[in-house]
């Protein structure tokens, strides 16, 4: 069977897609984020917002602590619940995010891949899109 690899890079603000496109008989696109570099450059950005809009970004960390922190619910337990939010709402910042910070928190890949699937139930086909992108920030903050 003939086999074609194109590899294309496109940029979409801050966000690298590596477009991997291979025929075979049929079309499979396969769309990849260099998770731990865009993660970096949201952590940058966030500073840098944070300079802007003092204020705001001050009280959005308050809330953000406050409503993270362990409680009659764990860390853990509510960063999952964070990423399936992420899935649900397409926040690629957010997935990232709420990904590195439910591994950091003790989440295994199986609870991550559950949290995916109650995303997918509560957003049908784009859960499926975004929730393929939380599984591949997974494996890419676990490699290390």
């Amino acid at each position: 069977m003939n086999q074609k690899q194109t590899n294309k890079l496109l940029v979409l603000g801050k966000i690298k897609w590596n477009i991997i496109n291979k025929k075979q008989g049929g079309k499979v696109i396969i769309m990849m984020i260099d998770h731990k570099e865009s993660y970096e450059e949201l952590i940058e950005a966030g500073k840098k917002l944070a300079e802007g809009c003092a204020g705001v970004m001050e009280g959005f960390g308050k809330l953000h602590s406050e409503a993270i922190k362990d409680d009659a619910l764990p860390l853990k337990i509510k960063e999952l619940i964070a990423l399936g939010i992420a899935i649900s709402i397409r926040c690629t910042g957010c997935i990232q995010a709420h990904v590195k910070k439910a591994l950091d928190a003790g989440a295994i890949p199986e609870e991550i891949y559950e949290t995916i699937g109650v995303a997918i139930l509560m957003s049908g086909g784009p859960g499926t899109v975004y929730g393929s992108m939380a599984m591949e920030a997974m494996e890419q903050f676990s490699d290390g």
